[in-house]
C-alpha cells in the first residue's frame, strides 16, 4: 500500500442526509440545535485550536484567506471531482464516490470498460448558487455532490452550522473578535 501527501483523508464532520431515513433521523436538526452546534464548535476551538482534531480545518481556512484561493480552485469536499480519483469496489464496479454502493444510479461504470465511465449522477458545488455565495464554502467544499433537493438543503444547513463554528473560531484566533452575524440566508 502506498501512502503519500496526495492521499485524501477527510473527516466528514457532520451528518449529511443521503436518504429518507437519515432525513427524519440523525440528519435532522432543529434551528436551535444547529445554532448550538455552531456555538459548541466555536467554543471548543476558541479554547483549544485543535479540539476534535479540527485544527487542520482552521489552518485550511487561514490558508484560503492568505492565498486568496478563488472558489474556482476549490475541489469538492470528497475529492471525487478530481480526474485522478476513482471509487472501485472489489468487483471492479466504479461508483459515484466511496460512500455509495454500486447499485442503482451510483454505479457509473466498470474497470473492464474504463473508457465508458461517466460521472453523470452528481452536481458540483460550482453549479449551486447557494454554494457560490456561501461564507463557509472554503471549509464545506459543497458538501456531498450527489445530494439534490431537500436532502441537499438539509445537509447544507448541517454543514453550514458545523463549518460556521470553525470559521468563527478562526476569526476569533486571528482578531480576538466574535462573529455575530453573516449576510446570508443562514442563521449563526
Amino acid at each position: 500500500m502506498r501512502v503519500g501527501p496526495d492521499v485524501f483523508v477527510g473527516l466528514e464532520g457532520v451528518v449529511n442526509v443521503h436518504d429518507a431515513a437519515t432525513a427524519i433521523g440523525t440528519g435532522r436538526f432543529k434551528t436551535a440545535e444547529l445554532d448550538s452546534l455552531t456555538r459548541s464548535i466555536f467554543e471548543a476551538l476558541a479554547e483549544d485550536p485543535n479540539a476534535f482534531g479540527l485544527g487542520e480545518r482552521v489552518d485550511e481556512f487561514y490558508a484560503s484567506i492568505q492565498r486568496r484561493r478563488p472558489i474556482e480552485a476549490l475541489g469538492q469536499k470528497c475529492g471525487m471531482d478530481s480526474p485522478d480519483a476513482i471509487a472501485v469496489d472489489l468487483h471492479g464496479n466504479i461508483m459515484t464516490c466511496q460512500n455509495t454502493g454500486a447499485k442503482g444510479v451510483h454505479k457509473i461504470g466498470h474497470v473492464a470498460e474504463f473508457d465508458a465511465i461517466a460521472l453523470d449522477t452528481a452536481t458540483h458545488f460550482a453549479f449551486r448558487d447557494e454554494c457560490m455565495s456561501c461564507p463557509v464554502v472554503q471549509l464545506c467544499k459543497g458538501s456531498c455532490m450527489f445530494l439534490e433537493g431537500e436532502f441537499f438543503k438539509q445537509s447544507c444547513a448541517n454543514e453550514f452550522a458545523f463549518n460556521m463554528g470553525i470559521m468563527m473560531a478562526a476569526v476569533w484566533h486571528l482578531t480576538g473578535m466574535v462573529v455575530v452575524g453573516v449576510a446570508t440566508g443562514h442563521s449563526v
